[in-house]
């Protein structure tokens, strides 16, 4: 065998070596990736029922709490200061589930669901919903109507009528 050949025999093995070093740190830099992902998954919804827990816990636990308890009497039981407040309560329970929703953590499970069932489950529910949280869902979804069609299920659910559009 002459020296060409056996240089390019070796210059061949050494590129078949580095293929399979690389294809192996490629592999373990996947691994890597999705445990960083699950990770951040796992963070993030910490941090989402966190929020979530933090702003019942306020309504519960603050001034507003009387407030909150008028729900059931809904729009006529409030003063109209009380009226925007449970409004803006409502504006940031709907803005936290939409928020999930648009980054496709939520959309179809039975969490976004249940959430929605809660702050529906009250005359006031429903009537901030037909004002007002229903336009929200329409807009923040970017044309994507499966939310808009299950919080309209949960509407007829609670209040018996069907809405049109």
């Amino acid at each position: 065998m002459d020296i060409l050949s056996i240089a390019q025999i070796l210059t061949g093995s050494a590129t078949l070596v580095v293929a399979i070093v690389l294809i192996w740190q490629f592999r373990l830099q996947n691994e890597e990736l999705k445990i960083s992902h699950k990770d951040a998954e796992n963070n993030l919804s910490l941090e989402s029922l966190t929020l979530l827990n933090n702003h019942f816990y306020l309504t519960l636990q603050s001034e507003f709490a009387p407030i909150y308890q008028k729900r059931f009497q809904g729009k006529d039981g409030f003063s109209e200061e009380e009226w925007d407040k449970y409004k803006t309560w409502s504006i940031i329970c709907y803005g936290i589930f939409l928020t999930e929703w648009r980054l496709g953590r939520l959309s179809g499970t039975k969490y976004t669901f249940n959430n929605f069932r809660t702050v529906m489950s009250n005359k006031a529910g429903l009537e901030f919903y037909r004002e007002i949280g229903r336009d929200r869902i329409q807009i923040a979804n970017f044309g994507d109507m499966s939310l808009l069609e299950t919080t309209d299920e949960i509407y007829e659910e609670f209040s018996g009528e069907k809405l049109k559009d």
